[in-house]
Formats: C-alpha cells, structure tokens, sequence
C-alpha cells in the first residue's frame, strides 16, 4: 500500500494517481518476467492511497491478471501524479515523484492466520491472541521488526480500530477486543515500518460481553530508544458494560535499573488514557528489554509485555588519537586513528586541505568502517596542512562529525638538478645500455635523494629497467620489466612515495613511486661528481625507443620555528553586546616571524555570536592575523543572550613551514562582564595616560583612586612584551621611564581581577 501528501496553495481540489512505470520486457498478461510491469494504471481518484492489488480484490480472496504480486525477487518503479484540476488558463498545476523498492522471494507470503475465517468468533472485552505467518519478514533484507493489528467492524470498509501499534513482529499478540459487537470483523495486520500487509480472509463475529470489564491497548507496544533519550507508551482503556473501577499500572521489572518511571495519571478511569514515561537519559546499558506492567482493575491483575529496544547513542567519549591534533612533520602516509566506542557499530572518515570540507577540498574519505583506525590509500603531499574528522554511527543513526582535527606533514626543502644530456635514442638492435650524466658540482652528504624526474618512451616498457649511478659507484635498480604492453614512461621516483611503481601501470603522469630498490643506498655518499641514468634493453624483441629527460633531487626535512601562545584566556561578554578581541586575552608570537605572518584559520566557528573584522563576519577557513588583534579590529558580537558559553578553534601558520593547530578560544556570555573596555574599572574611574605623544617619561593616572592590584605592561603592536610591572599600587599616579623605547605606536595594558582594559600611546622625540 502507498500513499502520497501533497497540497495545493490556491485549495483545489487534487487528485492522485499512482501507476507502475516499469517497462521491462514484453510478457504475457499476468505473468510478468524481469522488471515487466505487474500492476495496471487506473483513474485518478482524490485518495492518496492505492493499494496492490485493489482492495476489492483483497477482500473477496480474489485475483486479477492486471495487478499480480510478484513471487520472485525484482525492483518495483512507481510514480505517483498529482493534479490540481484547475481548468483556468495557465492556472492547472501538476507535480509527481518517484517510488522505488525491492521485493524479495527469500521473505514471504506474510498472513493473518488467526482469526481468518467466519468459525474464529471472539467476545467484547476477551484477549484475543492474534497470530500471523511471519514469513521471513524479519529478516536481513526485509527487516520488518514491529506490526501493527488494527480492526474493521464493517468487513474492511475501515480498519480504524487500533488493537498493537508496533508491536513485534514475532507471529502473536494477545489483544483486548474492545466492546463492539458486529458479524463483519476483519484484522488487517500491517509492517509498522514498511508497506506490506495482511487481511483475515473471512469475516469473523464479535459477540456482546457477558460481564463487566476492561480493555486496554498501547501505542507503541515496541520502540527502540536512542539513549540518551526518553521513551513514551500511550495507554488507552475502555470500559466494557459499564465497568467503573479505578485502573493502576506499574512497571514491576525488566528495565534497567537507571530506567526512571512514571505516568501522566494513576490511576485512571475506564475510558481514560495515561502516558508512561520511561528516562532513559542515564541509562548505561542496551539490547532488548521486556518490561512487565502490571495493570490493577478492581479485583483483577493483568500483566502485559512492553518491549524496548535500548541502543546506547552516546558517543560523547569519542576521541580522535592520532595524528595528535596539532601535530607536525608528519610523513605521506599517517595513521589515522580514534577511541574504540562499542556502540559506534561503523564510523565514517574525511581528511580535507580545508575546514570546509567541501568535495572539492576532499582528499580521502571512507565510509562504514567498523575498525577504530584508517590508512589513506594516497599519498599527502609534503608541507601541508590537513583536517580530518570522523562521524560515527549505529542502528539509531548517524551522528554529528566530530570537530575537526589538523596536522601538518613534514617540511621539506629540496635541491633539484636536471640533466642536458638527453635526449638520446634507444636502439631496437641488440640489448643496449643507454646513459646519460648530470655533474653535481656541489658538495654535500646525501640524507635524501629522490628522481625527480624520469622520462622516455620504449615499444614496450617490461623490455627496458632503469638504474641509478653514483659518483663512487653505487648502482640502485629502479625498475626493470614491469608494467606489461606499457610503452610511455613518465614518473618520479622517491622512497617515501605512497605506491609502488611495478604495481601502478602506467607509470605517467609525473606522478612519484617507489622504487623496486630504495635509494636510500645512496645515503652518507657524497653529492659531488657524475651521476648516471642507465637504460637498459633487456628483451630484444622490440623497437627502440627514445630516453628524452631526467634529474634528481636532494631534499632535506626541516624542523620550522613553530607559533606558541602567549595568551589564550577566556574572554567575558555580556549577552547581545560585541567585545574587542584583545591581544591580553589571545597572543601567538613566533622566534623568527612578525605578527603580519601569523596567519590565523578559523577551524570552527563560533556558534552563538560571530567573529569580525572591521565589521566584516568572519567563518569557517577565513583569516587574520595577529597584527589584525593587536590593532584592535577584532570583534566578537553575541547574537543568542540565552547561551552561556561560546567558543571557536583555529589554526596559526607563519608562512614558513611553522604551524600550530587547534587551540580553543573560549568566550563566556556573562551579563556582568564590561560592556566596553573601561568598564573593566568601577564606575567613575578612568585611565589617562600623558602626555600623549610622550619621549622619554610617561604618566599614568586614574581619575579616581582604585583600591585592588592591578598589572601593568606595554607591548608593541606585534605583541612582544616590552615593560611589565605587577602589583602596581594604582592609589596614586605611576611613572614610567619609556626613554628605551624607539619611536613607534605602543599599547598600555591594565588588569584587575575585575577586568583588563588597554590605551594606545605613541613615543615621539
């Protein structure tokens, strides 16, 4: 059975039609092959419901040619169109939308098999176990786990009585039969969750109760609950003849012992329903549970099953371990490696060259992975920065990627030399040895050498093999006969590449491998002297072929000087207000940089407010520099006055290898914290620095006295500390002795435990 939604803006009125658009091969009528078409097209009608086949067809145990359920596995293509009937000119609307699925003959025919014949006659108030045929349909593939049991009283006309909602899908439930009393009942019994369904195949009776009594029913009857969370049961009674007595319930055991309960009412009057509420927000434990309720009605007690699938969804524990976040001079191929959570059934992988992780910035990702680590299957490129994240996952769903993590692979400096004596020809007659010489007129003991280049072109590449020479004789074996009916060759070669080159054909496209012998045999060696490239035929059977480029490099990893922080203190703002994002609250510096170098990312963006410059709202993967805080044009504005914390991380790169990666910057949203900078001192008091231009002696004052310590300190606009003095008694004016200081732009910084404000002064003679 499908249905469709849809409405229409103007309120016509919309019909629905829902046709089979397979075409598949022609069959014979009422015996369809492959993906041919099963079910036939009828007219539009105003219900979003068609059922397959017709629900005539159903009722009266009958079969038609022109609507056939399939018995063997294929795929089903249904569209469903929707009209708005409108007859005015340029005003009719149409829409419509695809349906597919599978059907399976591993599962099935699914059946009501009691009651299902005009001799099953029940009684108003009886339970009533209702059984059915499950067929499979709790399998892998149909994976069908709770039903639905509903009841018509005018021989399926309607099945508008609940009788289980999700109840599981085991093949019984024992039911109240509510006090109705008719000669046309029919159970239609459906997949809460899927589009199949059943009903009885004759109509059964329900007679009148002969004493007073109770039914009940729950919705649902079997959920699973993604903890932490809470799980609900409606619970609806129904008084049979009149039946007027208090109803209890309890849950007497087969929940967790952290499980809380309660019930919106209890007890009830017959007629009344309850809510039970299951918190289930501390709860440590899952699998499937059965809690036992106990339902007290005047002199009777009835037990009753609930069933909960209790999935544990927590992942706040996990944790990605390495490469450390932060962390540099990492190789091509790292690790990648998080917490082994057991209820992350899979986790999926992303390693990006941004935080955006747009497709484009994607450089390896992996989905449904059930170990706790992954290898890329492509090599990174060196002096780069990475982000990487996982998100994990279970029956419940995918969670939220984790905040991403950054690294950055070794530094690296390389020396390249080419070699001019090429091209040469390589000749068809014979095994010849064709080589070429590159002089290196520079000394220096090799830590690393790689081919950078290596280039040329032979009627079949497994007929040659390529050989590296030093200056004092040492012979490397590249390659030799790989790579079957390959002809070009263009590649670089180097010990630490991410593939290798006799099992990744062709070897084009410049890309580097690893050689079938390490060049590391070159290490210690001096660079001095006549390296040679040797190609030599070793097959005969050819035609030659031309040796057209190659040359080497010496490379060298390099430990850069790397940005540390200076300050990274949490910086108070009062809700709806904006903060300047002082160097006293957030400092990097670096040995061998200045502050225009240092290069702030945003990794992850504030949540609660924004970050600018100048005015301009700054997100994820934009810049500033530490130059930008110094001058004071960053802000933070907080737009949410009901957060209480807001944070964003970053990234620091000084252009010259040096990376640090990824600090927090946190912000609290306290409504007590200054609204602008010289609110960090009491009202009335004010900082007044003079004279300003000062040249050798500058005077600091306050315009009331302030009875705490405060600390005093003078930076440049980079942020190096220039003069600091603590515990400064602010009761009377300080002097300070600036007469070390060259010309320039400074900035005077005061903390209290009240606060920090800072004043720029400049020095001039």
């Amino acid at each position: 059975e499908l249905e469709a939604i849809a409405s229409d803006e103007d309120g016509d009125a919309i019909t629905y039609c829902w046709e089979q658009v397979d075409l598949g091969p022609v069959s014979q009528l009422g015996t369809p092959i492959a993906s041919a078409p099963s079910f036939r097209s009828w007219d539009p009608t105003t219900t979003p419901v068609r059922t397959f086949p017709k629900m005539s067809t159903v009722l009266s145990n009958g079969s038609d040619i022109t609507e056939v359920l399939p018995t063997y596995s294929r795929d089903f293509t249904f569209r469903v169109t929707v009209r708005d009937n409108n007859m005015s000119e340029d005003a009719g609307g149409i829409t419509w939308q695809d349906v597919k699925f599978k059907a399976t003959d591993s599962a099935g025919p699914f059946k009501v098999t009691y009651p299902n014949s005009n001799l099953d006659n029940v009684q108003a108030g009886q339970q009533v176990t209702v059984t059915w045929d499950v067929a499979n349909t709790d399998n892998n593939k149909v994976n069908c786990q709770s039903v639905n049991i509903l009841l018509s009283v005018n021989g399926g006309s309607a099945f508008n009585i609940p009788l289980a909602i999700s109840t599981p899908n085991d093949g019984s439930e024992t039911v109240f039969i509510p006090d109705v009393t008719t000669s046309s009942a029919r159970i239609r019994i459906e997949a809460a969750d899927n589009i199949f369904f059943d009903v009885s195949n004759q109509n059964f009776s329900i007679e009148p109760a002969d004493e007073p009594g109770l039914a009940f029913s729950f919705a649902p009857q079997f959920q699973q609950v993604c903890v932490p969370d809470i799980a609900e049961v409606t619970i609806n009674t129904q008084s049979i003849l009149n039946f007027d007595q208090p109803v209890s319930f309890e849950i007497i055991d087969g929940l967790p012992a952290d499980v809380q309960v309660s019930f919106s009412a209890n007890p009830v009057m017959p007629g009344e329903s309850t809510t039970l509420t299951a918190d289930m927000t501390s709860v440590a434990d899952d699998g499937s549970f059965t809690a036992t309720l106990q339902t007290i009605a005047g002199g009777d007690t009835i037990l009753s099953e609930l069933y909960f699938n209790i999935v544990n969804n927590d992942f706040t524990a996990l944790a990605l371990e390495g490469p450390a976040d932060g962390e540099s001079g990492l190789g091509v191929l790292p690790e990648f490696s998080w917490t082994d959570l057991p209820q992350a059934d899979v986790v999926n992988f992303q390693l990006s060259t941004t935080p955006f992780f747009a497709p484009d910035d994607i450089v390896e990702e992996a989905y449904n992975l059930t170990d706790s680590y992954y290898v890329p299957t492509v090599g990174l490129d060196e002096n780069t920065v990475y982000y990487w994240r996982i998100q994990p996952g279970n029956e419940c769903g995918l969670a939220d990627f984790t905040l991403p993590a950054t690294f950055q692979t070794r530094t690296v400096t390389c020396t390249p030399f080419v070699s001019s004596d090429v091209p040469k020809s390589i000749s068809a007659i014979g095994t010849p040895t064709v080589s070429s010489v590159l002089p290196i007129i520079s000394s220096g003991t090799i830590s690393d050498i790689n081919v950078s280049k290596l280039k040329g072109t032979h009627d079949a590449l497994p007929h040659i093999a390529a050989s590296l020479v030093s200056p004092s004789g040492t012979e490397v074996v590249l390659f030799s006969g790989i790579c079957g009916n390959t002809q070009a060759f263009d590649l670089g070669l180097d010990d630490e590449a991410a593939f290798d080159v006799a099992d990744n054909c062709p070897p084009i496209n410049g890309i580097k491998y690893r050689p079938q012998n390490p060049l590391a045999a070159f290490k210690g060696e001096n660079t001095l002297g006549e390296w040679t490239m040797n190609i030599k035929v070793i097959n005969n059977d050819g035609q030659g072929g031309t040796f057209e480029a190659w040359g080497v490099e010496f490379c060298a990893s390099i430990e850069p000087e790397h940005p540390f922080l200076v300050k990274n203190d949490t910086m108070p703002v009062p809700p709806l207000d904006t903060r300047t994002l002082y160097n006293i609250y957030l400092n990097v510096q670096d040995a061998d940089d200045v502050a225009d170098d240092l290069q702030f990312t945003i990794v992850v963006a504030t949540k609660d407010g924004y970050i600018a410059r100048d005015g301009v709202q700054l997100g994820v993967g934009d810049h500033f520099t530490m130059r930008d805080i110094h001058q004071e044009r960053i802000t933070y504005t907080n737009t949410n006055p009901d957060a209480l914390f807001d944070f964003f991380t970053f990234i620091v790169q000084d252009g010259q290898g040096g990376f640090m990666g990824t600090p927090k910057f946190n912000i609290v949203i306290d409504p007590d914290a200054p609204v602008a900078t010289n609110e960090a001192l009491p009202d009335g008091v004010d900082l007044v620095l003079f004279p300003n231009p000062a040249s050798n002696l500058l005077r600091l004052a306050l315009t009331e006295p302030l009875d705490e310590t405060a600390y005093l300190q003078i930076t440049d606009l980079r942020g190096s500390v220039l003069w600091k003095q603590p515990e400064t008694d602010l009761r009377t004016a300080v002097n300070i002795d600036v007469s070390d200081l060259p010309n320039g732009l400074y900035l005077l910084q005061l903390r209290t435990n009240s606060g920090a404000i800072a004043r720029k002064f400049t020095v001039m003679r």
